[in-house]
């Protein structure tokens, strides 16, 4: 008999629309669609009574109708601890939320499958700090699943884009994905035994909503131009507009010409918009997404026609003047994926399909290695001799992992009982350069001289979250803390969400 392998569902939680995928024991991957038989979900919720709630299309709809109970473009929002959103007299964080979209999906596969998944494989953008990974793996942990990895969203579209291939020889790839809400831009190197990730950069706010707005901006200025009044100023006019936009920027995409329709101070407004005229108003963003791009070529070390692909993922890369753009960086190597939207979600459903069992079956094909690398820089507060605050670095970005290192440090002052330590994120020296993501604090120390060795143990996991241990060296007491990354819930807050998260129906 052969041990059954339950299933590890892998989940593209994307900031404007989500995807699921599942491989059988063969090394085949295949979309599980949600509940309407679609392949991918619109990230939003629609709260319309106390404790339930919709997902999907139907909330996109209703963010016109009543966009005060309504709320989308949360995931921008994970590791905030100051973004709550208020329905029906319950306050959500961003956790709570995904927990909610989390568990929809998961059901709707369940129903799919006929079985039921509690592991998952989750992806995230490159360019997520620890705080932001740490809030999605909480998400998931409140709606009652066990996260196997974390996985980048751009590593995981590489490995469904170069599994099943031919893995004879060593390519070098960009991975360029332009989704929603995020860009992130990665330099991998497969080869027959592994997916390597070189460098990988990105920008959290970058993705196409920002393209999105530049519609809205264009027709609410014509409309305040031609009738004084700027339907951005109300929430229902606003909805309106943006799906209007969001509509005339998919058709640009294969049309030279789009009309954007709507009322305005119960008068129509007609206004037809170009291809040229909204590449004009996106000369900005077309920018960074050429600076992202070159970033992490240099990141790698690397000159453009070092490349042999340029892959583009993410729905928003279906723009042409993506594809321009990026075209007359890099030349002929850029390649469009296939079914760029859902790619990610099945690279997530291959890494489950190795970190469940290696080889599933004699006649599954072998999988190559996923090899990620951090995506920022990881320090500490210090103070040095003369107790000048100063950022320590520990571990570099690109670096390999999962990775551990130790740096050995001593008490400031004498009589000291308990060592703070701050932990940093970004490139930096000082405190206003970079992130403080979280602290955690050793006490009940015996008091002792200055200059008492503390070592501090840092590890970054293969999801990309930080665990710390302190070392008392003197005792060689070792206490794994509990770091309290930003935006994380607290235990009553926790138990609470947990309560709520369960307690809503969402259809």
């Amino acid at each position: 008999m052969t041990r059954r392998v339950e299933p590890v569902l892998g989940v593209d939680l994307g900031t404007t629309f989500c995807s699921m995928a599942l491989c059988d024991p063969t090394g085949d991957c295949r979309i599980i669609p949600n509940a309407d038989g679609r392949q991918t979900t619109p990230t939003a919720l629609y709260f319309f009574d106390q404790d339930q709630c919709v997902l999907g299309e139907e909330a996109v709809r209703m963010s016109v109708l009543e966009p005060s109970q309504t709320v989308r473009y949360f995931k921008r929002h994970l590791g905030d601890p100051d973004f709550r959103v208020r329905f029906f007299g319950h306050d959500y964080s961003p956790q709570e939320l995904t927990a909610l979209v989390l568990r929809r999906l998961v059901a709707d596969a369940e129903e799919a499958l006929g079985e039921p998944i509690e592991r998952i494989v989750l992806t995230v953008p490159a360019s997520f700090n620890s705080a932001q990974r740490g809030a999605a793996i909480e998400a998931a942990e409140l709606a009652g699943l066990d996260v196997l990895s974390l996985l980048n969203e751009p590593t995981a579209a590489a490995v469904a884009h170069q599994e099943g291939k031919d893995p004879a020889g060593t390519r070098t790839l960009l991975v360029f994905d332009l989704g929603g809400g995020t860009l992130d831009a990665t330099v991998m190197i497969t080869d027959p035994e592994a997916h390597q990730i070189i460098a990988t950069t990105g920008q959290v706010e970058l993705g196409g909503k920002e393209w999105d707005e530049r519609i809205v901006a264009h027709v609410a200025e014509i409309a305040f131009q031609e009738r004084g009044i700027d339907p951005r100023d109300d929430p229902h006019s606003y909805h309106d507009l943006y799906e209007r936009s969001v509509a005339a920027k998919i058709r640009l995409s294969v049309e030279d010409t789009a009309r954007v329709a709507l009322r305005v101070g119960n008068e129509p407004l007609v206004v037809d918009i170009t291809r040229k005229q909204f590449e004009e108003l996106c000369t900005d963003l077309l920018s960074r997404c050429e600076d992202t791009a070159r970033e992490a070529i240099s990141l790698a070390h690397l000159e453009p026609t070092q490349l042999d692909e340029v892959l583009l993922v993410g729905g928003s890369t279906h723009m042409p003047m993506i594809r321009a753009l990026l075209r007359r960086v890099f030349g002929d190597s850029v390649q469009s994926a296939e079914a760029p939207e859902t790619l990610v979600a099945k690279g997530a459903a291959l890494a489950g399909k190795l970190l469940a069992e290696p080889r599933a079956s004699d006649q599954a094909p072998p999988t190559r290695r996923i090899v990620d690398v951090t995506s920022h820089d990881l320090g500490l507060v210090v103070l040095d001799a003369n107790l000048v605050e100063q950022i320590l670095l520990l571990i570099p970005a690109s670096t390999t992992v999962p990775h551990e290192t130790r740096g050995r440090f001593a008490t400031a002052y004498d009589g000291m009982t308990a060592v703070q330590v701050e932990v940093t994120e970004g490139k930096g020296v000082q405190r206003s350069q970079v992130a403080v993501i979280g602290t955690l604090v050793m006490d009940n120390l015996p008091p002792r001289p200055r200059g008492t060795p503390i070592d501090v143990v840092y590890r970054y996991n293969a999801s990309q979250v930080l665990e710390i241990d302190l070392v008392d060296v003197e005792t060689g007491q070792c206490r794994a803390l509990h770091l309290q990354l930003a935006g994380a819930l607290d235990p009553q807050e926790r138990a609470e969400a947990i309560r709520s998260v369960h307690q809503t129906e969402v259809s």
